[in-house]
C-alpha cells in the first residue's frame, strides 16, 4: 500500500512539474571567462550611469550574454553584494533580453545601487 501511495504521489508531482516548467523563462547566457570580460572592456562601448556602468560589445553569434561585476569596493558585506547582483540580474532580465542585436554586456555596480528605486534603475 505504501508503494501505491508513492507511485500516485510521483504521478501527481510530475503533472505539477509539467505545469511549472511551461511557465519558466530560460536564463540568458552569462559571461564567465575573464577573457570575455576583457574583450567587452577593450572592444566595446561604455555608458556610465549613477548606479552602474554598462559595457557593450557586439558579436556575431545569436544569443546575447551578460556578466556582472560587484566587487568588495561596492560593499564589504557579502549580503549587500549579493543583493546588488540580484538587482542587476533583474535589470538584465527586463531590459537586455529584449534587445534584438546580439551583444555581450557587462554591468558594473556602483555605490547607491541597493538604495535606488527599481523604476529609477
Amino acid at each position: 500500500m505504501a508503494a501505491d501511495f508513492n507511485v500516485k504521489s510521483c504521478l501527481m508531482l510530475s503533472d505539477k512539474m509539467d505545469d511549472i516548467n511551461s511557465d519558466i523563462v530560460l536564463k540568458p547566457d552569462r559571461l564567465k571567462k575573464r577573457s570575455d570580460f576583457l574583450r567587452v572592456q577593450h572592444r566595446g562601448m561604455k555608458w556610465v550611469t549613477k548606479f552602474f556602468v554598462i559595457q557593450k560589445a557586439s558579436k556575431e553569434s545569436s544569443p546575447s550574454r551578460f556578466g556582472l561585476i560587484v566587487s568588495k569596493k561596492f560593499s564589504k558585506k557579502a549580503v549587500d553584494r549579493n543583493y546588488g547582483k540580484r538587482r542587476l540580474r533583474a535589470i538584465c532580465g527586463k531590459v537586455l533580453t529584449d534587445q534584438s542585436e546580439s551583444a555581450d554586456y557587462v554591468l558594473i555596480a556602483r555605490h547607491g545601487l541597493n538604495e535606488a528605486d527599481f523604476t529609477t534603475l
